[in-house]
């Protein structure tokens, strides 16, 4: 297999797109089931210098960007919101745009909803096991 291995270079537009600047809001409106909600993510720091993002709807995302790779590092909170939702799709975003680029990762059984699945994980805990995984793969066309 012919693989070639190198840093990520950053592109421009989706650092851009990632960066969450301290005291900057952000304001969605979307429907659910029917109804139209408003939601309103600020962007803050804890007591420990720790950048989130606080949803008006109850959930609260940490975030740290490496410069090349953007990450959530965790949720707490209401988990019915569009912030939970968008950090289940970015848990890590490379800031990179190359040809051929693959990007993997899977969801640990932790970050799934209170149900039946995680409950029934708890019998399978010696053993590796992740509710999804997910891939960016980058091809010219």
């Amino acid at each position: 297999m012919n693989s070639v291995v190198q840093n990520l270079e950053k592109h421009k537009l989706l650092a851009k797109a990632f960066e969450f600047k301290l005291g900057e809001s952000y304001l969605f409106k979307y429907k659910l089931d029917g109804k139209t909600i408003d939601e309103e993510w600020t962007v803050k720091i804890d007591i420990y210098n720790a950048k989130y993002i606080e949803s008006s709807a109850g959930g609260f995302a940490y975030i740290y960007n490496s410069g090349k790779v953007f990450y959530f590092s965790s949720f707490t909170g209401n988990k019915n919101c569009s912030l939970y939702y968008f950090y289940l799709s970015a848990m890590q975003a490379p800031l990179s745009f190359h040809e051929d680029l693959e990007w993997e990762d899977s969801y640990s059984v932790a970050e799934l909803p209170t149900g039946f699945v995680r409950y029934l994980s708890e019998f399978f805990i010696f053993w590796k096991f992740s509710f999804g995984k997910w891939q960016i793969q980058i091809q010219k066309r």
